[in-house]
């Protein structure tokens, strides 16, 4: 079992080499177990978090509210039985926090052509640099897939020039000479 955000690729790899395969679902405080994957999407859309439960509808909305097409990223937003009415005697807080009658989860999320759902990151953890949206789970993802990196993590800091900056602390799986042209070549 694992909780908290979704394993990167490489890990779901790692167990499918050995024939074995995560179940992704979905769920947070406000609005526990709103989605589940099956065995079967477990192969064929590792990283697909599944579709709703029953009786809960999702909805992947821009910043204006409106649905996304599949594909596109947006942020997930999730109607149920299962979803809270809203936080205790903070009425500002509930207000900002549900569009409509949808809870605002601040998942960034892509829904495909079939309805399955897949987190992309959270909202609040957009980096933006000079007028560009960087997901740090993006850059992640893609360092992963270096042969010489075991682990790595993607920050934001504060840049006058750009707004925000990119940072990557990096665990190098051995010693390499020059590592540092290797990775900046291959991450532009």
């Amino acid at each position: 079992i694992q909780g908290g955000s979704a394993p990167l690729p490489a890990v779901q790899k790692k167990f499918a080499s050995m024939n074995l395969f995560l179940i992704n679902g979905y769920g947070l405080t406000e609005a526990p177990l709103t989605t589940v994957n099956t065995p079967d999407n477990a192969i064929n859309k590792p990283m697909s978090i599944g579709k709703p439960v029953m009786f809960t509808e999702v909805r992947v909305l821009d910043d204006t509210y409106q649905d996304v097409t599949p594909g596109e990223i947006g942020e997930l937003a999730i109607r149920g039985k299962n979803v809270t009415p809203g936080y205790w005697n903070k009425p500002e807080e509930t207000a900002k926090s549900f569009h409509k009658d949808f809870f605002l989860t601040g998942d960034l999320a892509r829904l495909d052509e079939d309805g399955d759902i897949y987190i992309v990151d959270r909202k609040k953890e957009m980096i933006i640099t000079g007028g560009e949206n960087v997901l740090p789970s993006e850059v992640e993802r893609v360092l992963s897939e270096h042969p010489i990196i075991e682990q790595c993590v993607v920050v934001g800091y504060d840049s006058p020039k750009f707004g925000e900056s990119v940072a990557a602390a990096i665990i190098l799986k051995e010693d390499t000479a020059n590592y540092e042209q290797e990775l900046d070549s291959y991450a532009r």
